[in-house]
């Protein structure tokens, strides 16, 4: 039997999702077309302009697929910047900016088995959070165990008919999909010959329908809810056996789990885990007005703030350039972008664009430490491989001689949200600012028991305003002085201080970085 099913679900793997070298795009078989925000949460995993695998929105920042279409052929984890997520759309190829999320982070099931499909079940974390409308939001998490015979919808892009891994029908471009209704676990195991595992659900369909190369990852829902994970089907697509989809509430647990461990509260797009984001309630940024202010770019998309130094030297937070999963950045996968208040890639002029050659976080940052409050020495420097030619509208920002006293009125910028409830989000174009005060460090120290600490610096805006998600990095500016960088707070809009690194006291370390790289 153990025989069968893996032959059976070897021949499904290679069914329905590949990438690269690995595997097919497809779209339901003998479906119907969906609608315009039939489906808000359905999304299109893709790599370059090509659609492999569906997913699902459960939050602003996640999406939910199966573990096989992470792995490549060869059951390598796919790079986070290898893929993107296009969202909002019936068609897979309308993907714009707006619509277009690069990704942070891939997190696959710990017992993920690519063999037989156990276990088959990930989570993708973005790089900026998606603004929800009526085209693009979450979808809920089952509340109970799905009964059999519910009454269920899946819905994905592939193949218009497929027959097996060697034979493949012609791609759709438009979203589909077809109704369906769960079986037993009794009655899949008769129809299958053989038993589910635990996290496995089991749905039939019409006669001649079925999931297909490409459908992948895509959900099935019942009322509102996600209650699958398109996974695995025996024969081919729309074969006489019934479909095999990963059971979202056995991992009910393991879903939470990872949320609350990556929902860092740091305020970061910081390199592979955070969103982009900005200033809550904050204002425009005129032309000119803050000329230091820098943006960071990874694969072509917004990944944290910075300052300009000197002609060669950009300061920003550690975490956006180094994290504990993967590591430091290469510097050719950071670009630095000056002298613009936008971060729509279509607005950025090659003359604004400068390449890094050189990367230096300081020695006493762990980014291990980024998953609790114990954010220490978050700070780094960038070499650029050309000087900056200074103008009104780019130059440096002074280093500190002294921190400014406790009330003193300082400014933060930088871009993301300008909304969020911890749920959903906005996310504009526009650099912006927030004027805040400095809080005393004893008083931030008591609002972070054991985190905040020397090497911080503290401020607090107005009632509702806050730095966000993706100000990483950024400037805490006074007088024309860089004295903190964005590094992390208690979340947007909590009425609690917002935590930079202090550039008084890492300023000798900084000194010598200019010097000596």
């Amino acid at each position: 039997m153990v025989s069968q099913k893996v032959q059976s679900l070897i021949l499904s793997l290679a069914t329905f999702a590949f990438v690269g070298d690995a595997a097919p795009p497809s779209k339901i078989v003998n479906g119907w077309d969906a609608l315009p925000g039939q489906f808000p949460h359905q999304v299109s995993i893709q790599q370059g302009n090509s659609h492999f695998c569906g997913g699902s929105i459960i939050d602003a920042m996640y999406i939910l697929t199966a573990a096989h279409c992470v792995f490549d052929a060869n059951d390598r984890m796919l790079r986070p910047e290898s893929i993107r997520i296009v969202t909002g759309v019936i068609d897979y190829r309308a993907a714009n900016y707006e619509n277009t999320f690069p990704v942070a982070m891939i997190i696959p099931h710990p017992h993920y088995n690519s063999l037989v499909l156990m276990n088959d079940i990930a989570i993708v974390k973005l790089a900026r959070p998606i603004p929800f409308n009526s085209f693009q939001k979450s979808i809920r998490l089952p509340t109970e165990d799905t009964s059999p015979g519910t009454a269920a919808i899946t819905s994905g892009w592939g193949a218009i008919w497929g027959i097996t891994s060697f034979r493949k029908g012609p791609l759709s471009r438009y979203l589909q999909q077809i109704g369906m209704m769960t079986l037993s676990r009794s009655e899949c195991a008769r129809e299958h010959g053989e038993e589910l595992f635990p996290g496995q659900l089991c749905a039939t369909r019409t006669p001649g329908t079925g999931t297909c190369f490409g459908d992948s990852g895509s959900p099935l829902i019942s009322n509102g809810e996600i209650i699958g994970i398109t996974s695995s089907g025996k024969d081919g697509c729309a074969g006489q056996y019934p479909d095999v989809f990963t059971y979202v509430h056995f991992y009910l647990a393991w879903i939470h789990k990872v949320l609350a461990q990556y929902e860092r509260d740091l305020v970061d797009t910081g390199g592979y885990a955070g969103p982009p984001s900005r200033i809550i309630k904050g204002q425009h940024v005129t032309k000119g007005e803050l000329p230091y202010h820098v943006q960071l770019r990874k694969s072509d998309a917004y990944l944290c703030g910075g300052s300009i130094l000197d002609a060669t030297h950009i300061l920003t937070a550690a975490h956006c350039v180094v994290s504990d999963t993967e590591g430091v950045n290469k510097p050719e996968e950071i670009e630095v972008i000056v002298g613009s208040l936008f971060i729509d890639s279509r607005t950025i002029q090659n003359e604004n664009a400068f390449a890094v050659s050189e990367i230096t976080y300081h020695q006493d940052y762990n980014p291990a430490t980024v998953r609790n409050v114990h954010h220490l020495a978050d700070i780094a420097v960038l070499k650029l491989e050309k000087p900056i030619s200074f103008n009104r509208y780019r130059a440096p920002i002074n280093l500190p001689r002294k921190e400014p006293p406790s009330g003193a009125s300082v400014v933060a910028s930088g871009w993301g949200v300008t909304y969020h409830d911890g749920k959903n989000s906005r996310s504009p174009n526009w650099l912006q600012k927030l004027k805040m005060k400095i809080v005393s460090l004893d008083d931030c120290k008591a609002a972070y028991p054991g985190g905040a600490s020397e090497g911080h610096i503290c401020a607090l805006g107005a009632p509702g305003s806050a730095v966000c998600f993706g100000d990483s990095g950024g400037p805490l500016a006074y007088n024309n002085e860089v004295i903190g960088v964005v590094s992390w707070g208690s979340g947007c809009i909590q009425r609690s201080p917002d935590v930079f690194t202090s550039v008084v006291y890492y300023s000798d370390w900084i000194k010598w970085a200019m010097k000596y790289h």
